[in-house]
C-alpha cells in the first residue's frame, strides 16, 4: 500500500519534472536551435561570395592554338600583360559587340594594337590604343556607333590580337596576347531570365551559363558604378580565382583604353 512518503516523492518528482521542462529545457532548446540555424546563415554567405565561380563551357579554341600566353620578346622594362580569360582561351559571348579585358602591370609609351580577326583570317576590326596612363585592368570594346561597326555573327568564332609593338622595324619581337570568342544566340529562356534579374545578380546568371565576356562586362560594369561596394569586390575575387587569375583581382580597373588610330 502507498505510504504518504511515497506519494510526496512522486508528486515531488512530477513537479520537478515539469518545472525542468518549462523553466530550463526550453531555453536550452532556443540556444540549441541557434546553434543550428547559425552555420546555416555561414554557409549562405559562403555560397553567396562564391556564386560567381565560372561554370567553364566545354569548349575549344579553333586549331588547338596557344593563345592568351605572351610570346616574342620585348625590352626587359616591359612587364607582359595579362589576358582576362580563362586557361582554354577562348570564351563565349551574346553581345554583337563584346568587350575584351587585359591586366597591364605597367605603362608603356610604345604603340599597342588590337585586332580581331574571323575564321578566314580576315580583319572585322583593327586599332592602335594608348597604355600611358595605366597599370591596371583595361578593356577594350567592337565600336557600335553606327550599322556599319563591326559587329560579331551568332554561331561564328573569332580570334583576337592584343600586341605591343616593341620594334615597328621587326614585328616578330612584338609582346602578343591571343584568344578566342564565340557569339552564341541569346536563347528567350536566358533573355527571360536576364530581364527579370536585379543588375547584381546578372553577372552570376551569365557565369552559370557559361558566357565569359558577359560576365566579367555585367561585373565592371557594376564594380564601376558602385566602387565601394565589397559585396561586388568578392564577386571580382571569386570570379578571377574560379580561373586561376587571382594573382590581379586587386588591380585597379582603368577603364576603356584611348584609341588613338582605327
Amino acid at each position: 500500500m502507498e505510504t504518504m512518503l511515497s506519494k510526496h516523492l512522486r508528486t515531488l518528482s512530477f513537479s520537478l519534472t515539469v518545472a525542468l521542462a518549462m523553466g530550463i529545457h526550453l531555453p536550452a532548446l532556443g540556444y540549441v536551435s541557434a546553434q543550428r540555424f547559425s552555420p546555416q546563415v555561414e554557409r549562405n554567405s559562403a555560397v553567396w561570395v562564391a556564386r560567381l565561380r565560372f561554370r567553364l563551357p566545354n569548349i575549344k579554341a579553333p586549331r588547338n592554338r596557344t593563345a592568351g600566353a605572351s610570346r616574342g620578346s620585348c625590352s626587359s622594362e616591359v612587364q607582359r600583360p595579362v589576358a582576362l580569360l580563362p586557361s582554354t582561351q577562348i570564351g563565349l559571348t551574346v553581345a554583337a559587340n563584346p568587350t575584351f579585358f587585359f591586366h597591364i602591370p605597367q605603362p608603356t609609351t610604345k604603340e599597342v594594337e588590337f585586332t580581331l580577326q574571323d575564321s578566314d583570317d580576315q580583319v572585322v576590326y583593327e586599332t592602335a590604343v594608348d597604355l600611358s596612363d595605366v597599370p591596371g585592368i583595361v578593356s577594350v570594346s567592337l565600336p557600335r556607333e553606327s550599322l556599319a561597326s563591326p559587329s560579331l555573327e551568332v554561331g561564328k568564332t573569332y580570334k583576337w590580337n592584343f600586341a605591343i609593338v616593341c620594334d615597328p622595324t621587326d614585328r616578330g619581337q612584338d609582346i602578343v596576347l591571343e584568344g578566342w570568342i564565340q557569339r552564341n544566340e541569346l536563347t528567350p529562356t536566358l533573355a527571360n531570365e536576364l530581364e527579370k534579374a536585379a543588375p547584381k545578380d546578372r553577372p552570376s546568371i551569365y557565369a552559370n551559363a557559361g558566357l565569359w565576356y558577359d560576365t566579367v562586362t555585367s561585373l565592371v560594369q557594376l564594380r564601376e558604378a558602385n566602387p565601394n561596394d565589397p559585396q561586388l569586390a568578392e564577386d571580382w575575387t571569386a570570379l578571377l580565382q574560379s580561373i586561376g587569375l587571382d594573382a590581379i583581382a586587386q588591380a585597379p580597373l582603368v577603364g576603356s583604353v584611348t584609341t588613338i588610330r582605327n
